[in-house]
């Protein structure tokens, strides 16, 4: 299908309109934030009249915890969510871990030696911290991504002995991906996705964001095929596998256009917002349908 058919606003309400939901999930950087990684006041008033129609509202990040938490404080919302690329999923009503597989040891060890052979920076996130071993161009720019300082070392490794949540591997492009072969070739410990060019993310083998959407739908009572999942990167995919809908902003990646089932503007352009409005225009239409077939003893 068509970019441009996909985008269609009367397209988009046909397609929600037929669409049952009961969450909406959503990635952040590059999705919900704007290209200023601030939280939009938009997507703040939309996703309180969300919420006020019973539909939850959840945010997927390959970000730590504690920023992600953020994060949600700024949206004025307290509900379990996805953090290290889904390697971490909680609850913070209960301050309940529902999920959580790091790295092991041995993956570590060997993502570490790979990317100082090459002169890649890196970045462990565990639950209740963040550190990195990078060149002053990478860690000015993740304080400006993340928004706080994220302290540095000269030795990963020695920093801490807690468990890795998940790496991120940060330098050039080209070099990055003349990395990916040997990153790939320890499939059996680790997976990696891509977010952006100049980023890797690593977490445990067979560890996605679509496998914590799963375990978020068990955890929520909410059936996978009643959520909508909206994202812009290749590390998305996954839980547009794993959802009812998978949708795109518009400055997603060309390969994340082509598969998802719909697009929404783009992030600077506040298209959860925009989103979450159509969804919330065309519940009512849903409900009634529903209702309807229910009285006539036809099932839904």
């Amino acid at each position: 299908m068509s970019h441009a058919k996909k985008s269609d606003p009367a397209y988009i309400r046909t397609i929600l309109s037929q669409t049952p939901i009961d969450m909406v999930l959503s990635d952040l950087d590059g999705t919900l934030l704007d290209p200023n990684s601030q939280v939009p006041e938009a997507v703040v008033d939309a996703v309180k009249r969300l919420t006020e129609t019973g539909i939850r509202f959840m945010v997927a990040s390959g970000r730590p915890k504690m920023a992600v938490l953020e994060t949600m404080a700024a949206l004025e919302i307290e509900e379990p969510y996805i953090a290290g690329g889904g390697a971490y999923v909680a609850d913070p009503r209960t301050d309940q871990s529902i999920l959580h597989t790091p790295l092991s040891r041995e993956a570590v060890e060997k993502i570490v030696f790979l990317a100082r052979q090459v002169g890649v920076s890196i970045l462990f996130e565990e639950l209740e911290i963040a550190f990195q071993e990078s060149t002053d161009e990478i860690a000015a720019r993740l304080k400006g991504m993340a928004g706080f300082p994220i302290p540095r070392t000269d030795d990963i490794l020695s920093f801490s002995n807690n468990p890795t949540t998940k790496i991120v591997l940060m330098g050039d492009p080209d070099v990055l991906s003349a990395l990916d072969p040997a990153l790939a070739a320890l499939s059996e410990h680790a997976h990696v996705a891509t977010t952006f060019p100049i980023f890797r993310d690593i977490t445990a083998a067979g560890i996605t964001k679509g496998t914590a959407l799963k375990a978020l739908a068990r955890y929520t009572h909410i059936s996978s095929d009643r959520i909508l999942a909206i994202g812009d990167g290749w590390n998305d995919k996954s839980m547009f596998d794993s959802a009812a809908l998978g949708v795109a902003v518009a400055n997603a990646t060309s390969d994340v256009l082509e598969i998802a089932d719909l697009i929404v503007p783009s992030n600077a352009d506040h298209g959860v917002a925009w989103l979450i409005q159509q969804v919330i225009e065309t519940r009512a239409p849903a409900a009634t349908r529903s209702s309807d077939q229910m009285s006539t003893g036809r099932q839904t």
